[in-house]
C-alpha cells in the first residue's frame, strides 16, 4: 500500500482509493494507532507531538490513525486540539492500516524504515494495566530506543513490545 495523502482538513481520510506513499524510504516513518476515548491515546498523546517535534529536523515523521467508525471527525479533531499534535492524522474507517500491520490496540506505533516494520508494539512501559496504574521508575522507552537505534545505524534489537491501552475493534 501507498499513502499519498494531501490533506484538504486537519484529518485526511484513507478510503479504498487513497495511496499512503511514504515521503522517502529512506526516512523513517511512525505510524501511531489512536483512539480517541481511550484513556492511554489520551495520556501518550502530547508526549507523542513532543516526539514528533524533536525528531522532525532527523527525518522522522510522524502520523496518527485514527481507525474504524466509532468516532466523529468532530471527537478526532477535539483529540488534537486537546493533545496539541502537530503531526499528521489520519482517519482509517475502513481499517485498511490496521488489516495491514495487523494492529490491535491502541495506541501502538509501528515503526517503518524502507517501507519494512522495524519495530511495532508499546510506545514505552510507563502504563503498567489500562485504567490507571502508572510506572513512575525504571520506564523503558521502546519506540525512542527504536527511533535511536535506527539512526545511529543500527539494528533494532527488540521489533515488538506488547503494547497496553484499547482494544481496536
Amino acid at each position: 500500500m501507498q499513502i499519498n495523502v494531501i490533506a484538504q482538513s486537519r484529518i485526511a481520510v484513507l478510503d479504498a482509493n487513497t495511496t499512503v506513499q511514504m515521503k522517502n524510504s529512506n526516512e523513517i516513518e511512525v505510524f501511531i494507532f489512536l483512539l480517541p476515548d481511550c484513556p492511554a491515546s489520551n495520556y501518550y498523546g502530547q508526549l507523542l507531538n513532543a516526539y514528533a517535534n524533536y525528531y522532525k529536523p532527523f527525518k522522522v515523521n510522524f502520523y496518527g490513525v485514527f481507525p474504524g467508525n466509532f468516532f466523529s471527525m468532530e471527537e478526532m479533531k477535539q483529540y488534537a486540539i486537546d493533545n496539541k499534535i502537530a503531526f499528521e492524522l489520519f482517519h482509517d474507517p475502513e481499517k485498511m492500516l490496521v488489516q495491514k500491520w495487523k494492529a490491535t490496540t491502541a495506541p501502538s506505533c509501528f515503526l517503518i524504515y524502507k517501507n519494512e516494520v522495524i519495530y511495532h508494539g508499546a510506545i514505552d512501559n510507563s502504563i503498567v494495566a489500562l485504567g490507571g496504574m502508572k510506572r513512575r521508575a525504571g520506564i523503558k522507552h521502546y519506540l525512542l530506543t527504536a527511533i535511536e537505534s535506527k539512526l545511529n545505524g543500527n539494528q533494532v534489537a527488540h521489533s515488538f513490545q506488547n503494547p497496553v491501552g484499547c482494544f481496536i475493534d
